[in-house]
């Protein structure tokens, strides 16, 4: 593929990354609480009113870098590897959100000592939102280059010649 044509390529997936990361922020929010409530057995209570007025531009600014990011490097694969790639990052993607969203829940209801019923009362606003979805970007990517660089070199072992023992 020509330069221009991967740098029109990269400019789109990062546009159309930015749009679908605006449309699909309030359902990763609401996903976030749902693994929360139910990783902790609803030991969790949510009050306030959970509503998002304008998309945040930390979500969009990290989802849509990396998006591209991943494009980049799947442009340079060859062969099927890239969909092996792609099922390695949903895999870990999926695992490391529910991961995070269980270790912020948990971490929650471990720190209360004064609960009502057990249950500990958070408001909507006070989850980390962007750190859990850093987070369950960065696990996934870091993976992804580690596999790329890993499959991209070609290790050849060295022979080593031994001296044939002259008696």
């Amino acid at each position: 593929m020509k330069a221009v044509g991967r740098y029109f390529l990269l400019a789109s997936v990062f546009i159309a990354s930015f749009l679908l990361a605006v449309y699909f922020e309030f359902d990763f929010r609401v996903l976030v609480l749902r693994c929360c409530l139910l990783l902790t057995n609803h030991d969790i209570h949510f009050v306030g009113k959970n509503f998002l007025f304008f998309p945040t531009g930390d979500f969009q600014l990290y989802f849509s870098i990396f998006s591209t990011l991943i494009a980049f490097g799947l442009i340079k694969s060859k062969g099927q590897k890239w969909l092996l790639k792609i099922g390695m990052i949903l895999i870990l993607l999926f695992l490391t959100l529910v991961s995070s969203c269980w270790i912020y829940a948990a971490g929650k209801v471990a720190e209360c000592t004064a609960c009502q019923n057990g249950q500990r009362t958070i408001r909507y606003n006070e989850v980390p939102y962007n750190i859990i979805f850093l987070v369950s970007l960065l696990v996934p990517l870091m993976a992804f280059i580690i596999f790329d660089i890993l499959t991209r070199r070609k290790v050849v072992p060295e022979r080593i010649e031994r001296p044939h023992d002259q008696h």
